[in-house]
């Protein structure tokens, strides 16, 4: 099988994976697939370019990536990542954030999703894995953690809080919603 004809086939399974993903059709899936991944206007002019070797932009490396992934290209498909992750978001009504879509990505191409997928939406990023315990409360401990992480140079403090409020939770049975009120605490100091 030629070169060319290979890149198609795993053309045809990105467009099928997508396809499936986003619950669309799979003529959509094509052109979204050329314009978003291969930076090609439609899915003609794809066809067109695979079929001669001087119009081959550096794009169609990655759609090797389905037969063959190795190193290089891997690394290079990481750092592309939050380029395809705008490109289709602005081509696919999605009811995900930016981190499922980064997910499906991996999974349009058959790779496996890595474990630091959430770091490669940031290329520019420096995230500290480190939380600091800000406030403890006598009744739970990490209440309030503080982290920074630092993105395109400015460093922002992220802090998660620690809410019991059940008062609040979706319960439907009215005996649940009576231990919920009971159990929930009425001031804030509680």
């Amino acid at each position: 099988m030629s070169t060319s004809n290979q890149l198609l086939v795993n053309i045809k399974k990105q467009a099928q994976n997508l396809a499936r993903i986003q619950e669309i059709k799979l003529n959509e899936a094509y052109e979204i697939i050329s314009w978003a991944f291969y930076h090609c206007p439609n899915y003609q002019d794809l066809l067109k370019r695979l079929q001669d070797p001087n119009q081959k932009v550096h794009w169609f490396e990655l759609a090797i990536l389905n037969s063959s992934p190795d190193n290089v290209t891997l690394e290079k498909f990481r750092n592309i990542v939050p380029t395809f992750v705008t490109r289709l978001s602005s081509r696919v009504q999605t009811n995900t954030n930016l981190l499922e879509l980064t997910e499906q990505i991996y999974q349009i191409f058959n790779l496996p999703v890595p474990e630091d997928c959430f770091n490669s939406l940031f290329l520019n990023a420096d995230i500290n894995s480190n939380w600091n315990v800000v406030l403890n409360s006598k009744h739970s401990s990490h209440t309030v953690l503080e982290n920074k992480i630092k993105i395109n140079g400015i460093c922002y403090k992220l802090l998660a809080i620690s809410v019991f409020m059940p008062n609040y939770w979706p319960f439907k049975d009215p005996h649940q919603i009576d231990i919920a009120g009971e159990i929930s605490p009425s001031m804030s100091n509680e």
